[in-house]
Protein backbone atom coordinates (compact mmCIF):
# COMPACT_ATOMS: atom_id res chain seq x y z
CA UNK A 1 0.00 0.00 0.00
CA UNK A 2 1.23 3.56 -0.97
CA UNK A 3 0.23 7.14 0.95
CA UNK A 4 1.20 10.11 0.48
CA UNK A 5 1.19 11.76 4.24
CA UNK A 6 1.14 15.93 4.33
CA UNK A 7 0.06 18.33 6.43
CA UNK A 8 0.14 22.93 5.91
CA UNK A 9 2.99 22.93 8.58
CA UNK A 10 4.82 19.36 7.37
CA UNK A 11 6.44 18.54 4.26
CA UNK A 12 5.12 15.92 1.85
CA UNK A 13 5.98 12.23 2.76
CA UNK A 14 5.63 9.18 0.47
CA UNK A 15 4.81 6.10 2.75
CA UNK A 16 5.16 2.79 1.44
CA UNK A 17 3.67 -0.47 3.27
CA UNK A 18 3.72 -4.06 2.85
CA UNK A 19 1.07 -5.80 4.31
CA UNK A 20 0.53 -9.80 5.21
CA UNK A 21 -2.99 -9.26 2.68
CA UNK A 22 -5.10 -6.31 1.62
CA UNK A 23 -6.94 -3.27 3.28
CA UNK A 24 -9.23 -0.85 2.85
CA UNK A 25 -7.37 2.13 0.96
CA UNK A 26 -10.36 4.61 0.83
CA UNK A 27 -11.06 4.05 4.68
CA UNK A 28 -7.24 4.87 5.78
CA UNK A 29 -6.71 7.69 7.80
CA UNK A 30 -3.73 9.59 8.94
CA UNK A 31 -3.56 11.49 12.04
CA UNK A 32 -0.29 13.75 12.39
CA UNK A 33 -0.07 14.47 16.46
CA UNK A 34 2.96 16.57 18.21
CA UNK A 35 4.09 13.35 19.43
CA UNK A 36 4.18 11.32 15.92
CA UNK A 37 1.52 9.91 13.51
CA UNK A 38 -1.15 7.72 14.39
CA UNK A 39 -2.00 5.79 10.79
CA UNK A 40 -5.14 3.78 11.51
CA UNK A 41 -5.73 1.20 8.31
CA UNK A 42 -8.17 -1.49 7.95
CA UNK A 43 -7.88 -4.62 6.61
CA UNK A 44 -10.15 -6.04 3.93
CA UNK A 45 -10.72 -8.68 5.30
CA UNK A 46 -11.48 -8.74 9.26
CA UNK A 47 -9.45 -11.90 10.98
CA UNK A 48 -6.47 -11.89 12.80
CA UNK A 49 -2.80 -11.71 10.63
CA UNK A 50 0.24 -13.61 12.20
CA UNK A 51 2.40 -11.40 11.31
CA UNK A 52 2.21 -7.31 10.08
CA UNK A 53 4.62 -8.15 7.36
CA UNK A 54 5.03 -10.83 4.44
CA UNK A 55 6.94 -13.61 3.95
CA UNK A 56 8.51 -14.88 1.33
CA UNK A 57 11.46 -14.38 -1.44
CA UNK A 58 12.58 -10.84 -2.32
CA UNK A 59 11.12 -11.74 -6.26
CA UNK A 60 7.55 -12.95 -4.72
CA UNK A 61 7.65 -9.64 -2.49
CA UNK A 62 8.56 -7.60 -5.26
CA UNK A 63 5.71 -9.28 -7.88
CA UNK A 64 3.45 -8.75 -4.94
CA UNK A 65 3.92 -5.28 -4.70
CA UNK A 66 3.62 -4.66 -7.72
CA UNK A 67 0.22 -6.06 -8.49
CA UNK A 68 -0.41 -3.90 -5.37
CA UNK A 69 0.89 -0.38 -7.06
CA UNK A 70 -0.76 -2.07 -10.70
CA UNK A 71 -4.21 -2.11 -8.48
CA UNK A 72 -4.20 1.00 -6.44
CA UNK A 73 -3.07 2.84 -9.94
CA UNK A 74 -6.51 1.18 -11.81
CA UNK A 75 -8.61 1.73 -8.85
CA UNK A 76 -7.68 5.59 -9.06
CA UNK A 77 -8.08 5.86 -12.45
CA UNK A 78 -11.60 4.26 -12.24
CA UNK A 79 -11.82 6.55 -9.62
CA UNK A 80 -10.77 9.08 -11.92
CA UNK A 81 -12.75 8.53 -14.58
CA UNK A 82 -16.05 8.33 -12.29
CA UNK A 83 -15.69 11.97 -10.87
CA UNK A 84 -15.48 13.15 -15.15
CA UNK A 85 -18.38 10.96 -15.64
CA UNK A 86 -20.30 12.86 -12.56
CA UNK A 87 -18.85 16.56 -13.86
CA UNK A 88 -20.23 15.18 -17.46
CA UNK A 89 -23.15 14.35 -16.48
CA UNK A 90 -23.61 17.69 -13.97
CA UNK A 91 -22.61 19.70 -16.65
CA UNK A 92 -25.60 18.34 -18.95
CA UNK A 93 -28.17 18.83 -16.55
CA UNK A 94 -27.39 22.05 -15.78
CA UNK A 95 -27.11 22.66 -19.88
CA UNK A 96 -30.69 20.98 -20.08
CA UNK A 97 -31.96 23.36 -17.10
CA UNK A 98 -30.60 26.11 -18.94
CA UNK A 99 -32.19 25.83 -21.92
CA UNK A 100 -35.52 24.76 -20.27
CA UNK A 101 -35.71 28.28 -18.98
CA UNK A 102 -34.59 29.66 -22.26
CA UNK A 103 -37.34 27.65 -23.83
CA UNK A 104 -40.06 28.77 -21.56
CA UNK A 105 -38.61 32.69 -21.75
CA UNK A 106 -38.76 32.24 -25.53
CA UNK A 107 -42.36 30.63 -25.40
CA UNK A 108 -43.46 33.79 -23.24
CA UNK A 109 -41.81 36.10 -26.00
CA UNK A 110 -43.64 35.10 -28.93
CA UNK A 111 -47.29 35.13 -26.40
CA UNK A 112 -46.56 38.18 -26.25
CA UNK A 113 -45.93 38.98 -29.35
CA UNK A 114 -48.85 37.66 -30.74
CA UNK A 115 -51.32 39.02 -27.88
CA UNK A 116 -49.67 42.27 -29.26
CA UNK A 117 -50.12 41.66 -32.88
CA UNK A 118 -53.74 40.47 -32.44
CA UNK A 119 -54.53 43.54 -30.40
CA UNK A 120 -52.77 45.70 -33.19
CA UNK A 121 -54.79 44.12 -35.71
CA UNK A 122 -58.06 44.60 -33.57
CA UNK A 123 -57.16 48.25 -32.95
CA UNK A 124 -56.25 48.85 -36.50
CA UNK A 125 -59.91 47.55 -37.47
CA UNK A 126 -61.53 49.80 -35.35
CA UNK A 127 -60.33 52.56 -35.65
CA UNK A 128 -60.95 52.09 -39.79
Amino acid sequence: MCMFISTSTFERYFLQLDFFAEVRHMECDVVITKTGIDVTIPKKIAKEWDELTSKGTRLELFQRRKKSIARERQREKDQRKRKRQQRQKDEKSALRSYWDIQKTERSARETLKSRSRKEAEVGCCVYS
